[in-house]
């Protein structure tokens, strides 16, 4: 038997593919370690939140003129989504500020930058955000563990306690 050849893949923040001359850097370390990296996984943005629409199509459309680069060096290229409904709070500025359900924990404590899945608001963000990803043409698209119930960072530790998902859950 032969043994299946490793996967290794490495996630590109924005400040290395958003930059022409960073981006020329990575591609050129890259290169020197063919057979050592498989994929690369372009990161939508930086913080944690969740972005607005606008930003999000705007990474997407950045990262669709990217990809070929990498592809170039016979990597799978695709896309981190880094926030889907949000990890933690933090970076208010430039962040999906829409008066949508946020997470709610037990305590009645509401995070200030995740959003609660119940919410059919933020359900149709996410198909958007996801058709915009999908339009940048990637090889794959990678969804972030925001999308868990437990341990939102700095926002709330366990979720969801809003109105709507109580009532759900009733």
């Amino acid at each position: 038997s032969h043994p299946m050849p490793a996967l290794v893949s490495l996630r590109v923040s924005p400040y290395q593919w958003k930059n022409p001359d960073r981006l020329a850097e990575t591609l050129a370390i890259l290169r020197r370690l063919r057979g050592t990296i498989s994929e690369v996984a372009l990161f939508t943005h930086a913080t944690h939140p969740a972005i607005p629409l606008a930003a999000a199509r705007e990474a997407a459309g950045g990262i669709a003129a990217a990809l070929p680069a990498f592809r170039s060096l016979g990597l799978t290229a695709g896309i981190n989504v880094l926030a889907t409904i949000g990890h933690l709070d933090e970076w208010a500025d430039g962040s999906l500020a829409e008066p949508w359900q946020h997470l709610v924990g037990p305590d009645g404590r509401v995070s200030a930058s995740c959003y609660c899945w119940s919410d059919p608001r933020v359900l149709s963000y996410v198909r958007e955000l996801y058709r915009a990803m999908a339009a940048a043409e990637p090889d794959f698209i990678w969804v972030d563990d925001d999308i868990r119930l437990v341990g939102h960072r700095e926002a709330v530790q366990l979720a969801c306690f809003c109105d709507g998902c109580l009532g759900a859950f009733a």
